[in-house]
């Protein structure tokens, strides 16, 4: 898909995206070696690997391009510098073509030698937009104060379009991937579409009335053209599906009155994407019926010029004044049905194969390879309701623990059926809210409200009280089962109370730990989540900050986003970390929580959740959140998409009774609509 943007002098940034209304989950952020630069025009392949677009240094610039995504980027000298305006690529990323003030350029070999268009040699015209159908063999260009030109063997020799006499202001122009459909736009006038290789334009029809007239600034459409998407400066975007010249504003208030400078669209249609100068990216995943903001932390309030696509719509490429060159790669956003149940803890395998989910009334397994979902437990035979849950590496060694009931051990075979044990010699009926396990499932640590922190080493048969009686929150695990983290949910400083507790060996002993400095008298800390290692902390403090450390809980560092976070995790390497805030959205950070992208839930989740819990494999692969009430369980993956189906619980998921000893294409005609 080509990019269609405008004058602004500007630096550049590529932003290679995911997501969904707005992106999958997790997101890899990779900044290249370009700064200081401005960008004013962008053009990807079909796959999103080739991209090319302007540098430069001051008011001209040079071509540069790339053909690993972003990684890389070379710098064309031999055009000398020009007043670039805009590119356009082939599906391949092969045939591009590019235009300046006064001059039209095409290459064949993906930007490795240009050449200059014969037929506009020595010419004067202020171009200002290009388009290229799918194998470059029509080219559509449109001229400012001027008029639109149509090439039909790639550049070789060009028509003039009768419709229009000189002196519009034309800002941008589109094809479908055949040229048979084009649109284009002017500034301070309408929008223009054609049905028969840019012979003739019409004007196009609006739902709204009043007056017509707009700065139109940008515009992009589908692959078959049956979609076109528009942007005005200072005003809103608007739409037509069909195959039909009449467009529709956006519903979405949020995106009216801003200063949109480009659009872009998925080969089909399906997602769309758009940026404003001094805002942030927009993107769609209906078709433009509903949009959403893709708040990459540290780049909101951009000055966004340009936007390109990929084909599938899961790589955009975007153009910023005065920022740097990024590749953004995100993950796919899926959910799960379950029953809809007061949801509360999450747990998955280190390979993200099994994923558990703990709801006050029962407790569920999600298998990765059947895609199914299993329920292992009712409510508790003891009383109270599920709270929190645990699993070893490989899965098959669950803990968990009941609110105003009892601690629970299980061993899950291939069948998915659970045998459980309630572990009560010792520690008797508490408001549980945590437990941890370390990898092989021997070391257990388990809070509650008012109690101590109860510690295991043989799998939960006998069970040591450490620490002291406080309100616990949260408690974590290093692999190894040494090294625990417990923190306090209402902490009283005034009466002395360590909000923090660390042990590295086992329980045995503990050192104590504040990362706030804040000057309130109380702490509640309601989360905490530790690498493989414990090397790197990560606890979730409400109405205050996330906060991480990279040394085991000697020095802290913050997200410095206050609202009452509810849950955080981290991989095992402690490089990924996710927290869920009560803002609704989900906090993505890819290095140690030095930077952080945020996925709303109006773009990535299809509408406001009120998060409860997130867990994750080892290395993000899987990620998962669950939203308290909700009968889904979205997951945040890779590679595939999951839309299980919940199966009936075994008959051996509880035992029956309490155990008697208790161990220690294209239209063939042109539609009548379109002018």
């Amino acid at each position: 898909q080509m990019l269609l943007f405008w004058p602004w002098p500007t630096l550049l940034l590529l932003l290679l995206l995911l997501l969904a209304g707005v992106p999958r989950s997790s997101a890899e952020y990779t900044e290249s070696e370009i700064r200081d630069f401005a960008g004013r025009g962008i053009a990807t392949s079909s796959n999103g690997t080739r991209a090319v677009t302007f540098v430069w240094d001051g008011q001209d610039g040079y071509i540069r391009r790339t053909q690993d995504q972003g990684v890389t980027w070379d710098i064309d000298y031999s055009l000398g510098p020009k007043p670039w305006q805009d590119v356009a690529s082939s599906a391949d990323g092969l045939e591009l073509v590019a235009v300046s003030d006064g001059q039209m350029f095409m290459s064949t070999d993906g930007g490795v030698i240009w050449t200059e268009v014969a037929w506009w040699v020595n010419d004067t015209r202020a171009w200002r937009g290009v388009a290229m159908s799918s194998d470059g063999t029509y080219i559509y260009a449109a001229a400012d104060d001027d008029n639109i030109y149509s090439s039909f063997d790639s550049g070789g020799s060009w028509s003039i379009d009768a419709t229009f006499g000189v002196g519009r202001a034309w800002r941008g122009i589109a094809m479908s991937a055949n040229g048979l459909y084009a649109a284009a736009v002017e500034f301070n006038g309408d929008i223009w579409v054609s049905s028969n290789f840019a012979s003739n334009f019409g004007a196009a029809n609006f739902t709204e009335s009043g007056n017509t007239t707009r700065d139109w600034w940008a515009i992009d459409m589908s692959d078959d053209g049956s979609l076109i998407v528009a942007a005005e400066r200072s005003g809103s975007i608007w739409r037509s599906t069909g195959f039909s010249a009449n467009f529709t504003e956006t519903e979405e208030e949020d995106l009216f009155l801003r200063d949109w400078q480009s659009v872009t669209c998925s080969s089909d249609g399906t997602k769309l994407a758009a940026v404003e100068f001094g805002g942030n990216v927009w993107s769609s995943r209906d078709g433009g019926v509903t949009w959403g903001e893709f708040s990459f932390l540290g780049f909101q309030g951009e000055g966004w010029l340009g936007i390109a696509s990929s084909s599938d719509g899961e790589i955009l490429s975007a153009v910023a004044y005065d920022a740097a060159v990024w590749t953004i790669s995100t993950n796919e956003v899926e959910n799960t049905t379950v029953p809809a149940l007061t949801w509360q803890s999450l747990a998955a395998s280190g390979d993200g194969s099994a994923l558990y989910a703990a709801a006050s009334e029962a407790i569920s397994m999600y298998d990765d390879l059947s895609q199914s979902w299993t329920t292992l437990a009712q409510g508790p035979l003891g009383g109270g309701s599920w709270s929190a849950i645990a699993s070893s590496e490989d899965g098959l060694n669950l803990a968990a623990v009941a609110y105003g009931g009892h601690v629970y051990t299980s061993s899950t075979n291939e069948s998915a059926s659970a045998n459980w044990v309630q572990r009560n010699a010792s520690l008797g009926t508490a408001l549980w809210t945590s437990i941890a396990s370390c990898a092989d499932g021997t070391r257990l640590a388990a809070v509650a409200e008012g109690e101590w922190i109860y510690v295991s080493s043989d799998s939960g048969a006998s069970w040591n009280e450490t620490g002291d009686t406080l309100s616990w929150g949260d408690v974590a695990m290093s692999d190894d089962g040494l090294t625990i983290v417990a923190v306090v949910d209402g902490a009283c400083l005034d009466c002395g109370d360590t909000p923090v507790w660390i042990s590295t060996d086992g329980g045995a002993s503990w050192g104590g730990a504040d990362p706030s400095s804040s000057g309130s008298a109380s702490r509640n800390y309601v989360a905490v989540a530790v690498s493989s290692d414990a090397s790197y902390i990560a606890i979730a403090q409400t109405n205050e900050y996330i906060w991480i450390s990279d040394d085991g809980g000697q020095a802290w560092y913050n997200l410095n986003d206050t609202q009452a976070w509810r849950d955080v995790t981290m991989s095992n390497d402690g490089q990924q970390i996710a927290a869920l805030g009560d803002d609704t959205s989900v906090y993505i950070s890819e290095d140690a929580g030095v930077t952080w992208n945020v996925l709303p839930p109006e773009q990535t989740f299809g509408g406001v959740q009120v998060w409860e819990a997130i867990s994750g494999s080892d290395d993000f692969s899987l990620l998962a959140a669950v939203a308290s009430g909700a009968d889904e369980v979205w997951l945040l993956t890779e590679n595939e998409v999951v839309t299980p189906t919940p199966t009936a619980m075994p008959t051996s998921a509880m035992p029956s009774a309490m155990p008697s000893a208790m161990p220690s294409a294209m239209p063939s005609a042109m539609p009548s609509a379109m002018p």
